[in-house]
């Protein structure tokens, strides 16, 4: 799951995308929020959610990946931290 920005005639609107390995929706909203999520997955979701960190996805859910890529990137991050390697 993820969300991306588009403009609607020069409105700044998210994209929200579900995708597994049979289908793919996407749907439009005003905001980035929980509430839209909560719309898309509903209050609780059973499946595995698949997402970034961005905040909205500490939700409830069963099972959760994080994005393989972000994770690398804080990984990176932490890697780079002064006394680490003392």
């Amino acid at each position: 799951m993820d969300e991306t920005p588009w403009s609607v005639k020069g409105i700044k609107e998210w994209l929200w995308v579900v995708a597994n390995s049979d289908f793919c929706l996407f749907t439009a909203a005003d905001t980035r929020s929980r509430s839209e999520l909560e719309t898309i997955l509903g209050a609780k979701y059973t499946g595995v959610l698949s997402s970034d960190d961005f905040s909205v996805y500490g939700y409830q859910v069963v099972v959760q990946q994080k994005c393989l890529a972000h994770l690398r990137r804080h990984f990176k991050k932490l890697i780079q931290l002064p006394g680490l390697h003392n």
